[in-house]
This record gives structure tokens, C-alpha cells and sequence, in this order.
């Protein structure tokens, strides 16, 4: 949850994933996380970790059933 802590000047990859979902939900507007860096930096995990975030939120808003992550991971999004 410390991640939540808006004060904090350094970026989060939970922190930037919930905020964009906040933004989603408030403004009815599409978001775009983008995750860059060099080879070796983390960008497939942490594309994971937004993914995670993001269904989990959905999940929790929408009570689906089936799993949200599941059906996202299914459709092979671009990394």
C-alpha cells in the first residue's frame, strides 16, 4: 500500500498502474502506460506487474468470474 503514497517523487510500477486506472474510472478516458528501457531493465515484468494491478482492480470493480488476467493474457498483448 506504500506505494499509494502520492509524496513520493520516485516512480512506481504499482503506483503508475493504479493511478492509471483511477484515471480510467474518473474521467471514462483510455490510458497508456508506456515501459521502456534498455535490454535487461525489467520491461516484460514490469509490463506483468501493471498487468496484475489492472485485472485485479477490474475483477474487483466488475465481480467477474472469470478470470480478467486470464483473458488478457490469452489475447497476447504486444510487450
Amino acid at each position: 500500500e506504500s506505494f499509494k503514497n502520492e509524496g513520493n517523487r520516485k516512480p512506481h510500477i504499482f503506483g503508475l498502474a493504479h493511478k492509471a486506472y483511477r484515471e480510467l474510472i474518473a474521467h471514462r478516458k483510455n490510458q497508456c502506460i508506456l515501459i521502456s528501457g534498455e535490454s535487461g531493465s525489467g520491461k516484460t515484468e514490469s509490463t506483468k506487474y501493471v498487468l496484475q494491478v489492472l485485472t485485479a482492480a477490474g475483477e474487483n470493480r466488475t465481480g467477474a468470474t472469470a478470470s480478467i488476467e486470464q483473458q488478457v493474457m490469452l489475447t497476447n498483448p504486444v510487450l
